[in-house]
């Protein structure tokens, strides 16, 4: 039996096609998990900026959300005293005074020092070049005794494991970097956001469905209108229905952001515009090509006999016999 004969068989074709979408299955999935973990060890977003010092203030810098269209990243910032600063009990021996960014953190002595939630602005970026936008922000912690004048030595841990975005940081210690000018003590600290790939990925895969999809029902309109083609109703439907389905799948888009950034110029208004010239397209020429059906009224009327009539006419003759004739 040859092989294309052998291919004939709808039961060896099944097990084919279960074989090949299983080993596709199997080797996309695992290619994706490691991608997907190696993008998040290549960004560095957790990373530890350790003292030289046995006393200070350790602090643990977790970013709970980051708001792109409103440019601010909320984190969350939990302190533990270490060496002078702490107590037996784990609390904080003398007054502090913390300063981060724009906000100043003052907590008292013989008590544990509780977390804050900091906002922080963006400095740079915008929304109008998503999905491929990119913000930063820059601004410095630095601690000090509210009694004293001199910053007090810092371990900072910062956690940016954002699962929409990507969160690359940096920690310059004025300490280590005298060219800054800058107090002992005080950290600068850096922090780039972007768009993880998949984020970029799904974006992308969208914008390719809603141009495939307006590129079909340009087509199909134009075998309507120019080749006379018959368009079933189902299809008119389809049609109305990607003008309300469009505008659901731009707004699915992680992080989208309101509408006019340059992804709707490039993917959303065009095909949208295609979708609803379209359409009308095809609705039109539909309701043009209609040709009403002919009254019941007429159908009920019997045809006209073609021909001459035949008629049956008796006659008596002399003898009284009865005869037909047929004219």
């Amino acid at each position: 039996m040859s092989c294309l004969q052998y291919l004939q068989s709808v039961t060896v074709r099944r097990i084919i096609y279960t074989i090949s979408i299983a080993a596709i299955l199997c080797i996309l999935i695992p290619v994706t998990v490691v991608v997907y973990k190696n993008e998040e060890l290549k960004k560095n977003v957790i990373q530890e900026y350790l003292s030289q010092s046995q006393d200070g203030i350790m602090v643990s810098v977790m970013v709970q959300s980051t708001d792109l269209n409103s440019r601010k990243m909320d984190v969350q910032m939990d302190f533990t005293p270490a060496g002078f600063y702490s107590n037996d009990y784990g609390e904080l021996t003398v007054p502090l005074t913390f300063t981060t960014g724009l906000k100043t953190l003052t907590f008292p002595a013989n008590q544990a020092m509780q977390s804050a939630d900091v906002s922080i602005p963006f400095v740079t970026g915008s929304t109008r070049n998503f999905p491929f936008d990119n913000f930063s922000t820059y601004y410095y912690i630095a601690a000090k005794e509210t009694n004293g004048t001199d910053f007090i030595p810092l371990e900072i841990s910062f956690d940016g494991t954002i699962s929409t975005v990507s969160i690359t940081s940096d920690v310059v210690d004025s300490t280590s970097r005298p060219d800054l000018g800058a107090a002992p003590n005080i950290f600068f600290f850096q922090a780039v956001v972007t768009r993880t790939g998949f984020t970029q990925f799904y974006s992308v895969l969208i914008a390719i469905a809603m141009w495939l999809l307006a590129i079909a029902k340009a087509i199909l309109a134009f075998q309507a209108s120019v080749a006379n083609r018959d368009v079933a109703p189902p299809l008119i439907i389809f049609g109305a229905t990607m003008m309300f389905a469009f505008p659901t799948l731009r707004n699915s888009l992680p992080g989208a952001p309101q509408i006019g950034c340059l992804y709707d110029v490039v993917c959303f208004f065009w095909p949208m515009l295609v979708i609803v010239l379209s359409t009308c397209t095809v609705v039109y020429n539909y309701i043009l090509r209609w040709n009403p059906p002919t009254p019941s009224f007429l159908l009920s009327r019997a045809p006209p006999a073609k021909g001459p009539s035949l008629e049956s006419v008796i006659v008596r003759d002399s003898a009284g016999q009865i005869e037909k004739h047929r004219l």
